[in-house]
């Protein structure tokens, strides 16, 4: 196994424990909220569409594994994530394309625009 296909595994198991964990941490009891925290502005994070196809893995993979690391983000209180017709207009107007592997230069100019905190983004 490549360094490509090693890095896809990592990436779906972290994608897994995520989506796992989330209805485990959804039951558990809250804890009690700081004054600070119910005021602090939620972080902005923006999911990046995965490339499925391209690295040997099955059409729409992509796309599900994306869509599970977003339902993971919108459990986090703390978390604001970027509409997705903000991350494409972006990248419309960067010129930046979503069907290939993003850059890493790619990856920060679309951070910036976008001006968030976080970026996820996966081959």
């Amino acid at each position: 196994m490549g360094v490509r296909g090693r890095a896809i595994v990592v990436l779906l198991m972290i994608a897994a424990a995520w989506v796992a964990a989330s209805p485990a941490l959804a039951a558990a009891p809250a804890a009690p909220a700081t004054p600070t925290a119910a005021t602090a502005p939620k972080i902005p994070l923006a999911v990046i569409p995965f490339v499925g196809p391209d690295a040997g893995v099955p059409e729409g993979f992509g796309e599900a594994l994306g869509e599970a690391i977003r339902y993971g983000l919108r459990q986090v209180r703390a978390v604001r994530l970027v509409e997705s017709d903000d991350i494409l207009g972006a990248g419309q107007r960067l010129n930046v394309s979503f069907a290939d592997v993003l850059s890493d230069e790619a990856a920060l100019k679309l951070a910036g625009d976008l001006q968030t905190r976080g970026l996820v983004a996966g081959t």
